[in-house]
């Protein structure tokens, strides 16, 4: 059942940008041992998990940040690898963020703009995978776009279906994708959209990754952290609030900085995939 499931998987998820070129990935910032930054772009299509396993390996273990701009969604199948070897690869992702006008952009006008700019459906799955996110990405349930699908009964429709989305959840929880963004993703027509931010939504990172982290960089404590976010919400203090402030964004930034290290560490003494 689920070699047949993951066929359908193939071609499970609605676009939702017209004309979208197939998957393309390019360095975007070279380093003196190879490139740093990659940038990850177009409809995801099988084939594309071989294309940035081999990008990875020739630019091991310099390339630690993928961005994910201007894909529009395809093989949730192929994406589901993909996001796999983020993982196994400790490499962070970075998508677009969404404007207040409907529109997005990416880290510069460069990168991308416009409402083309977006990183929903399959590429969701990729963003899902890593172990560092920044970004928004759009979310909704399965469409299976197979002509066989559409000829079954309904039980058999259903076994079908059901299958898929047993595969998709089974990785959901492999990623630890916190219950309401998976619950959100279940419950959102395929014909919809619905916007998830990394901040807003806790997906920053895994939470198994986040305590580890917590457990080995101890240059901040959550009460702290907890008064700095305060402070930098509150913006204007007394006097004595912003020596606070001050001292507590010391430890912030060492805390940040110990995390990065930390992976970017253990990232680079892993074999190349």
């Amino acid at each position: 059942m689920f070699g047949l499931a993951r066929a359908i998987v193939a071609t499970l998820f609605v676009l939702v940008c017209s004309g979208a070129d197939a998957a393309e990935i390019e360095c975007k910032d070279d380093g003196l041992n190879g490139c740093r930054t990659a940038l990850l772009r177009g409809r995801i299509r099988q084939g594309d998990f071989e294309a940035v396993k081999r990008f990875l390996r020739e630019n091991h273990p310099s390339l630690n940040k993928l961005q994910l701009f201007s894909s529009p969604g395809g093989d949730a199948f192929e994406a589901m690898k993909i996001g796999r070897m983020l993982r196994t690869q400790l490499i962070r992702v970075e998508g677009p963020h969404r404007l207040t006008d409907g529109g997005w952009t990416g880290p510069n006008l460069e990168t991308c703009t416009g409402f083309s700019c977006v990183c929903v459906s399959a590429c969701a799955l990729i963003f899902f995978g890593s172990v560092d996110r920044f970004g928004d990405v759009g979310i909704h349930r399965p469409r299976i776009t197979d002509p066989e699908y559409a000829s079954l009964n309904p039980n058999e429709a259903s076994t079908r279906y059901r299958a898929v989305i047993s595969e998709i959840t089974r990785y959901l929880d492999e990623m630890e994708i916190p219950q309401p963004i998976r619950d959100t993703m279940l419950s959102t027509s395929s014909e919809d959209i619905k916007w998830v931010e990394t901040e807003k939504h806790d997906l920053k990172r895994p939470r198994s990754v986040s305590e580890w982290l917590r457990a080995s960089c101890k240059e901040i404590t959550p009460e702290e952290e907890s008064v700095y976010n305060y402070l930098v919400d509150k913006q204007v203090g007394t006097k004595s609030e912003i020596m606070l402030y001050r001292l507590l964004k010391q430890k912030h930034y060492k805390q940040f900085s110990c995390e990065i290290d930390l992976i970017e560490d253990h990232r680079s003494r892993l074999p190349p995939p």
